[in-house]
């Protein structure tokens, strides 16, 4: 008896291709719809939106550009300490910049300038 309880339980079901499950289709369309949604958003965000991937490219570019900056500014900034240095600690920086800036000369010293020569006037026409 049991096996003509179970033959009787089986009932002959046929679908065609493209018709709607009874109250599962509809869900299941929503739920593809809505996870097309999502990964259409996600797709937007890794793009074009904020944090994508051309923004963190760019920043890191900034990010470079600063640092080599900063390194050029760090480099004038050691050297202008030197001279600092140099102007507190000696008089020779002293002089060497006093003659070099502003022409001065020691007493008992003669200065003199050297001018190359004159160019040729053009020819008039």
């Amino acid at each position: 008896m049991p096996a003509a309880t179970l033959s009787a339980s089986f009932e002959k079901t046929s679908v065609t291709v493209g018709e709607p499950l009874e109250g599962r289709a509809p869900s299941m369309r929503w739920v593809v719809i809505g996870l097309l949604v999502a990964l259409a958003w996600l797709q937007y965000r890794l793009w074009v939106g904020e944090g994508s991937l051309a923004e963190v490219h760019n920043l890191k570019e900034e990010i470079a550009r600063q640092g080599a900056e900063l390194e050029q500014l760090r480099v004038r900034n050691r050297a202008l300490m030197a001279e600092v240095q140099n102007l507190k600690a000696g008089q020779e920086a002293l002089e060497e910049r006093a003659r070099a800036e502003l022409g001065m000369v020691k007493e008992g010293e003669t200065f003199y300038q050297l001018i190359g020569p004159a160019a040729a006037p053009a020819p008039a026409r």
